[in-house]
């Protein structure tokens, strides 16, 4: 039986553990930037959607302002007809 030689044992071992580890470190890092990206993406999401409600409020604001402003002139048109009415 051939005995191995502990340097060289020692070098076959200690090899992959330090390639194993570099392969996590990018791994980690690739993880990190694959989390980075989904921060971002849901950030740019979130900040649409917020932009998109304002976007709906102030619509819904305007509408109900046209729609005042239209119960308002039936109102004095009415007023307007009554009086008229009135004076024949």
């Amino acid at each position: 039986m051939n005995r191995i030689n502990p340097e060289y044992f020692n070098a076959l071992m200690c090899e992959p553990l330090e390639e194993e580890r570099m392969a996590r470190k990018k791994w980690c890092e690739c993880l990190a930037d694959a989390q980075a990206a989904t921060d971002r993406q849901r950030a740019y999401e979130q900040a649409r959607s917020a932009a998109i409600k304002r976007r709906g409020e102030r619509q819904r604001h305007l509408r109900q302002r046209r729609i005042n402003r239209a119960t308002v002139l039936a109102a004095a048109a009415t007023v307007i007809g009554i009086m008229i009415g009135v004076m024949l």
